[in-house]
């Protein structure tokens, strides 16, 4: 069993986006996945429950997957905030009892997605980047790999390298980085477009494993029909790891 944890350079960044991408590649593969979010914040309120929008979002478009949250969260905001307004205190030791019942089910791949970006704030002190080293001392002897989201544009260098020094100092197992488009390029940015991987390679001494390419919102269920999402995911460096990965 793999387990990745989704992590990004910034909020609205294509953590969910790519945790989609991933894990219906791997159903195309005919592994078993479970989806897994911590903490959901800017849950939409339908009175008897609450819709968790990221959970919404994978349970609509990758089909006969199991996922999970262990905190549905109202407020908009960093969990810290949307938390304290439920008088809600996020426990990193319900998340692991979550996360090691999850890991019980002993899917080939559980996809663990994050809130924002690494020192997002979940309180007590504690960040994003403290729940991974957490889970990953409480993880029954599976590796967490870290894969970290970022968008190619103006600015992702300064951003994704950040981050990924960050990760690096605090000993995650980063594997590398995937830009995920958010929003679409203009021909202006062709030329930044096709060098922002290469310096962030260079200077940020992290692998790049890929890119999804831009979708208007409305082709998004069409984008993961199996065809056209195995072409793309065969052409990047992400698919080999993942293919090794398979036992």
């Amino acid at each position: 069993m793999k387990i990745i944890f989704i992590a990004g350079t910034d909020t609205d960044i294509g953590k969910t986006f790519s945790s989609a991408f991933l894990i219906n590649y791997l159903i195309s593969l005919k592994q078993k996945v479970i989806f897994y979010k911590p903490v959901q914040s800017g849950c939409e309120d339908f009175g008897s429950h609450l819709i968790a929008p990221d959970i919404d979002f994978i349970q609509k478009n990758c089909s006969n997957t199991q996922t999970h949250c262990s905190y549905y969260l109202k407020l908009a905001a960093t969990p810290e905030l949307a938390a304290k307004q439920e008088n809600i205190i996020i426990d990193f030791n319900l998340i692991k009892n979550d996360y090691a019942k999850l890991i019980n089910q002993n899917p080939d791949f559980l996809i663990v997605e994050g809130a924002g970006g690494l020192i997002v704030p979940l309180g007590g002190g504690k960040t994003l980047a403290d729940l991974i080293l957490f889970l990953q001392k409480n993880s029954l002897n599976h590796e967490i790999f870290t894969l970290l989201i970022s968008a190619n544009k103006l600015g992702t260098i300064n951003q994704t390298c950040l981050s990924a020094f960050y990760a690096q100092s605090l000993g995650l197992n980063l594997i590398g980085f995937l830009f995920c488009y958010s929003q679409s390029l203009s021909a202006v940015d062709n030329e930044v477009k096709q060098t922002n991987a290469k310096f962030i390679e260079e200077y940020g001494k992290i692998k790049f494993l890929g890119e999804i390419p831009y979708q208007e919102p409305s082709s998004e269920n069409n984008y993961f029909q199996e065809t056209a999402l195995i072409e793309i995911a065969n052409k990047m460096p992400l698919t080999k790891w993942l293919k090794n990965s398979i036992v």
